[in-house]
């Protein structure tokens, strides 16, 4: 292909599998036609070997389109009979390429093999809204069947509301992958478990987060204030407030017990202001006559220290777990039970009617791939290439069903998307799945080390001086930190 740049070349290569990473305007598009035409016109594979997979059927009608257009301008300049021959057999069985959403090419699979999948050969799928309107039917036949067994759902009901436990069923049924992970997740552990994990992730993230060295030094500034006590404090209502807050926190010694966290987060918002910053004089704190000089000076160094502490607490729990927590996992076991009853009731009116949903088509295909061998090497050893754009807005699913298509080869593979472009998490996207797809294909290797994993970061849409102002602006926007793995660099272009 002309007029490739260096990396755009690279991203065309068919020895090992490809991630590109492609920023705006770096011509994410044309790799992919150019790719997918090279295939066909060097690997010389049939048309029908080489699945496309796209995020909308827009997109997928745009690509067909964009590889006939491509075609007839090679065609023109063409001399050659063989290769006109093999273009001109292209062009003509476009028609049959596998190039579609996700869903459509699920949808083509269990028609393939209907008996397989358990389905009606006749099976019809639901539109949204017909689908919604047959949930929102098993959600009240379920409701309705509850009121008859009041105290075995009284407290679930007590708690969330009728109106609010429908919305979640709603929201659950539509994610019903999710749903099978968090099932197995509660079959494999009782409360207690389930409590002491999120306990430890607690304790590891505070701990990594606020070392002994730092808690410390918080200790030794609060005795410095608590040994030193006046009776003008004690007149004081802020002060006394302080004073005892300064107490609760200094007695607890165990960084394991709940009780030395939630008094050092409590301590961290009495000890800052509304807005996170320190104080700059004893005013706020029961005034300058209630402390001593050497006291209102330790008071300021605390409230310096306790800003990352009162940070902290804004993006992360203001409380160690407790009881709270231990309810709330008893309500989602219980939940989880009611949802499993609306699920089959669901799946009852669906198959009254030989109908399937959107999401049907995805668990159905994973499924008929995952349990009958036979069925997934044939499919596996049909498709010699897979692509899939805007993998930015896969989820864990669809990678999934893509994944076991691999059959064995590792040159199969080829995403594209950029991770900073991913929109649609209300729709199921999980940005999480590019990078963790970008290491399996690593290997062994460092992610950064691996030449299949490309940046495409010469962009041909802006000026000069914008894509210097848009660097600069996003460079420091678009920052990580590192136990957040839904958060998304910046890639200067």
């Amino acid at each position: 292909m002309e007029n490739l740049t260096e990396k755009q070349e690279a991203a065309l290569a068919r020895d090992k599998n490809i991630a590109v990473t492609a920023g705006a305007g770096t011509g994410k598009t044309r790799i992919l036609v150019d790719r997918y035409l090279d295939i066909l016109l060097h690997d010389t594979v049939d048309i029908r070997r080489v699945l496309a997979i796209t995020y909308t059927t827009k997109a997928a009608a745009e690509m067909v389109e964009r590889v006939a257009v491509k075609l007839d301008h090679l065609l023109q300049t063409e001399r050659e009979n063989k290769k006109r021959k093999r273009m001109l057999e292209i062009r003509n069985r476009l028609s049959s390429a596998y190039i579609s959403t996700i869903h459509a090419f699920c949808n083509r699979l269990l028609r393939e093999y209907p008996v397989e999948a358990g389905l009606d050969p006749d099976f019809g799928v639901m539109t949204e809204m017909q689908s919604g309107l047959l949930a929102e039917q098993a959600i009240a036949d379920e409701l309705n069947r509850a009121g008859g067994e009041a105290d075995r759902w009284i407290n679930l009901f007590r708690i969330f509301g009728a109106e609010n436990i429908s919305k979640m069923l709603k929201i659950c049924l539509a994610r019903r992958y999710e749903m099978i992970s968090i099932r197995r997740f509660f079959d494999s552990r009782s409360d207690t478990e389930i409590f002491d994990d999120i306990m430890n992730e607690f304790l590891q993230r505070a701990g990594e987060r606020f070392p002994v060295e730092k808690t410390d030094i918080l200790r030794l500034l609060v005795k410095s204030i608590a040994e030193e006590s006046t009776d003008a404090a004690c007149g004081h209502e802020k002060a006394v407030v302080v004073v005892q807050k300064l107490e609760s926190f200094y007695e607890q010694e165990d960084r394991s017990h709940a009780e030395f966290w939630n008094t050092l987060f409590t301590l961290s918002l009495q000890m800052t202001t509304s807005k996170r910053k320190a104080y700059r004089n004893a005013g706020s704190i029961g005034g300058k006559s209630s402390w001593s000089p050497a006291q209102i000076e330790a008071l300021i160094r605390l409230s310096e220290q306790m800003i990352p502490v009162a940070e902290w607490i804004q993006t992360n729990p203001s409380r160690a777990p407790g009881s709270t927590d231990r309810m709330v996992i008893e309500h989602i076991r219980n939940f989880i039970e009611f949802y499993e009853r609306v699920l089959g009731r669901y799946t009852l009116l669906k198959q009254s009617l030989s109908q399937v949903d959107f999401e049907d088509l995805q668990l159905l295909a994973l499924e008929l791939l995952q349990r009958n061998e036979a069925v997934r090497e044939k499919i596996a050893n049909q498709f010699r290439y897979v692509m899939i754009d805007e993998f930015q807005d896969t989820n864990g699913l669809q990678w999934e069903i893509a994944r076991l298509l691999e059959g064995g080869m590792t040159d199969k593979y080829f995403i594209v998307g950029d991770p900073k472009q991913s929109i649609y998490g209300f729709r199921g996207a999980d940005v999480r799945v590019f990078e963790s797809v970008k290491k399996i294909f690593a290997g062994k290797q460092p992610v950064n080390d691996y030449e299949g994993n490309i940046t495409l970061d010469q962009t041909f849409r802006f000026k000069e001086n914008l894509n210097t102002f848009f660097n600069h602006l996003f460079m420091n926007v678009l920052n990580v930190e590192d136990d957040n793995p839904w958060q998304v660099g910046y890639e200067p272009l």
